[in-house]
């Protein structure tokens, strides 16, 4: 403690050894960089606040329209999937109606969306399909996982999660990707009996839906069902070979709106958006890494801004300081001569003393030359009565001198 009083006192004699222009041209630097950094800081966190509002308002613009062109797709498969049901299947008996005419119908009208369209009864028995109707050998149905959710499902329209479909003979060997759209209940012999409709949806118009939305850096978009199942998501091949990770089990469990996690130490901001009837929820994830590094263009703009507008700062503070103490400077280079140019006083006394500058400064200036020259007269005056008392001595001292001349005479 002794140590740093010590050296603080130090600078502060260095300091005021200095001259006012520099004592100027410090203190006001310093003001100003004071200023300028809560000023600086300021408007850098409002900046940052106002940027994060931005990306919250886009991302949830961004949401909302991925949300109704997911509805719109989803609302065409629910049409397809009741004109089959009310309009066929509901009036039919299946112990003597066939409706793979209505099937093929169907699915020609709306190839574009599905990849297949069957029906089974409760039992797994394959009623009838479009556009193959036969299914493969060891295809057992009762153990596929679309089969059993919607038969354990209460709700008479049920989404599956993604999955492959290949219960049936392709001899071309291909399978996609799909999500089913299943309903229950048929007729048979006049009596209501169990039975899945299956609606195969092409999943490759939920992935077009998506793919135009993850084209920008900054965040991602993906999609997931219910119970957590990833439906969409841009790296789901990495992520279905477990080479990459995702938090989709804890984001569906958030509601709607924003939210903010840490997942495998990266802080994320989530936002989430509910797909109404379906129970799947689409969420849009921002590292908060490429938000800040999106961010850093504008940082180094500031901060080349703060170094040019120092630059200035300490110009213009230089330029007032010497404004200012030029006038004192020069007051005090014409004072100097006071006490020792005796002959420059002499010729004309406060004659040199200068005058100029700021209004103050002229005053001051005029009051010294007004002093130089009363001190002047004053030291005129003086030296005048002294050698006049000095002759008056001596004419006094002639006066008693006379007498004694004269009387020796």
């Amino acid at each position: 403690m002794k140590q740093i009083r010590k050296s603080w006192r130090k600078l502060t004699n260095a300091v005021n050894n200095r001259g006012m222009q520099f004592l100027i041209s410090l203190s006001f630097t310093f003001v100003a960089l004071v200023g300028m950094a809560f000023i600086g800081v300021f408007l850098y966190q409002s900046y940052g606040r106002a940027s994060e509002d931005v990306v919250i308002q886009d991302t949830q613009q961004l949401l909302g329209q991925v949300e109704m062109n997911l509805n719109t797709y989803l609302r065409n498969m629910m049409r397809i999937s009741d004109a089959m049901y009310y309009n066929v299947i509901k009036n039919v008996d299946f112990a003597r109606d066939d409706i793979s005419q209505e099937l093929n119908l169907l699915y020609e009208v709306n190839k574009d969306n599905l990849v297949s369209i069957s029906c089974f009864t409760e039992e797994g028995e394959l009623i009838g399909a479009s556009p193959v109707g036969t299914m493969k050998d060891n295809a057992d149905i009762q153990d596929q996982t679309w089969f059993t959710s919607a038969k354990d499902k209460m709700e008479n329209l049920h989404f599956s999660e993604l999955h492959v479909q290949n219960i049936f003979e392709n001899s071309s060997g291909r399978y996609y990707w799909v999500v089913s759209l299943s309903r229950v209940e048929l007729t048979s012999d006049g009596k209501l009996s169990g039975g899945i409709l299956l609606v195969d949806m092409d999943f490759s118009g939920i992935r077009q839906l998506f793919t135009k939305v993850n084209s920008q850096e900054l965040s991602y978009v993906y999609l997931v069902d219910g119970d957590g199942k990833i439906i969409y998501h841009p790296r789901q091949n990495l992520i279905f070979s477990n080479m990459l990770k995702e938090n989709n089990q804890q984001a569906v469990s958030y509601s709607d709106g924003l939210h903010r996690e840490n997942f495998q130490g990266q802080d994320r901001m989530v936002m989430v958006k509910t797909v109404g009837y379906t129970g799947w929820k689409i969420v849009s994830v921002t590292p908060m890494t490429n938000f800040y590094q999106n961010f850093s263009q504008t940082r180094i703009m500031a901060v080349i801004i703060i170094i040019i507008s120092i630059l200035v700062m300490i110009f213009a503070n230089q330029f007032v300081a010497v404004r200012v103490s030029m006038p004192l400077k020069s007051l005090e280079d014409s004072l100097r001569g006071i006490g020792v140019e005796q002959e420059r006083l002499a010729e004309g006394a406060g004659e040199g003393i200068y005058i100029g500058g700021p209004p103050e400064i002229q005053h001051l200036g005029e009051t010294i030359k007004s002093m130089v020259k009363q001190l002047r007269k004053l030291t005129d005056d003086i030296v005048k009565e002294q050698e006049e008392k000095r002759k008056s001595e001596l004419d006094a001292l002639q006066s008693q001198i006379n007498p004694h001349f004269l009387y020796n005479t």
